[in-house]
């Protein structure tokens, strides 16, 4: 049986806090800041916790499963 890989997107987008929380950013704040409001540059900043029901779903494809 070959080892389980760890889903790769997944990895890059979302981060494993020290006490197992998941968080991760939100998007459009790449490019094209000139026409978003200021309140939605700052916004983009932040990180935000994953709800614990869809942290479970991504925890498989974090662990390789």
């Amino acid at each position: 049986m070959p080892k389980m890989k760890t889903h790769k997107a997944t990895a890059k987008r979302i981060r494993v806090t020290r006490r197992g929380k998941l968080i991760h950013a939100k998007g459009s704040a790449g490019h094209l800041k000139t026409k978003k409001r200021r309140h939605t540059r700052k916004a983009s900043t932040k990180r935000f916790t994953l709800s614990p029901a869809f942290a479970k779903r991504v925890r498989v494809l974090l662990r390789g499963g």
